[in-house]
């Protein structure tokens, strides 16, 4: 019953200070946040320069093993990053080294994670990835049942679709929605692509009647079989939930945040049992 969370913090996005931190929450209460990875363990570990650290993605697999996905970049802004892979055996108390996932053989740069995993039948599972260096576009990367990488698939060529977060629907369905980093602010459509065949290939991106303001979002089932959103629309001083039962056709039913001049982002969402949501930003 308890919740573990992570979250990159320090004097700005992108600063040498800036470290992976953690706190658990239990009966009603946080912990004091831990810093728990920084550049120089991350350099240290995969004999490398770091100059900064972001994005962590928390994952527990089907086997109970914890899998901590992080971004580093050692040259460059962003697009330059690469994915480090932690796992914790014990509930996050202890952690491997973080080590460097090779995607490619050759330059191996800007692969970028924000969104949840998605379990597989197999014991495996889908983490939802994009990429920076020059287009940017969104992919899977399939682990198996140990948490060894196997493949990469992508979602869509589609430019400037970013952060995909996807939802199963089913056995073999799922959507995939996308972050619209479009700089044609009169094309802020929010995108769906579907795929029905277990995430090998996915539909051409297609809109629904939301708008994105280039900022994440996160797609959930909920018991009853509607979905729900968390998501900014107008920009980020406004955060809401939308519901829909058809993933395409949305409609707004509570404001979380709206303060102008704030930017509540970068929303995390777990459905538990007996219908609690946990909704972290």
């Amino acid at each position: 019953g308890d919740l573990l969370a992570f979250w990159f913090a320090g004097t700005r996005e992108g600063s040498p200070d800036v470290k992976i931190w953690s706190s658990t929450y239990h009966l009603g209460h946080w912990s004091m946040a831990q810093a728990m990875l920084d550049p120089s363990m991350i350099a240290k570990a995969n004999h490398r320069y770091v100059i900064k650290v972001g994005n962590p993605v928390i994952y527990r697999a089907q086997n109970r093993v914890l899998h901590l996905f992080v971004v580093s970049v050692s040259v460059g802004g962003w697009s330059g990053s690469t994915l480090n892979h932690l796992t914790s055996h014990d509930d996050g108390k202890t952690w491997s080294k973080p080590e460097r996932i090779v995607i490619s053989p050759f330059f191996n740069l800007s692969t970028l994670v924000r969104t949840s995993a998605v379990s597989l039948s197999d014991g495996g599972f889908y983490l939802p990835v994009y990429l920076e260096l020059g287009r940017k576009y969104p992919e899977l990367l399939r682990f198996n049942a140990d948490g060894d990488f196997v493949e990469q698939t992508r979602i869509t060529a589609k430019n400037r679709m970013i952060q995909p977060s996807v939802m199963p629907i089913s056995s073999d369905s799922a959507w995939a929605y996308f972050r619209n980093s479009s700089t044609n602010l009169d094309k802020r459509e929010l995108f769906v692509s579907k795929t029905s065949n277990v995430g090998k290939s996915w539909s051409k991106p297609q809109a629904t009647n939301f708008t994105n303001p280039d900022s994440s979002l996160e797609v959930v089932n909920l018991s009853d079989g509607r979905y729900l959103m968390v998501y900014n629309q107008e920009n980020r001083s406004h955060l809401d939930l939308a519901i829909s039962t058809d993933g395409l056709s949305w409609h707004k039913i509570y404001e979380l945040e709206n303060t102008f001049g704030d930017e509540f982002s970068y929303p995390s969402v777990h459905v538990n049992n007996h219908g609690y949501i946990d909704i972290l930003y």
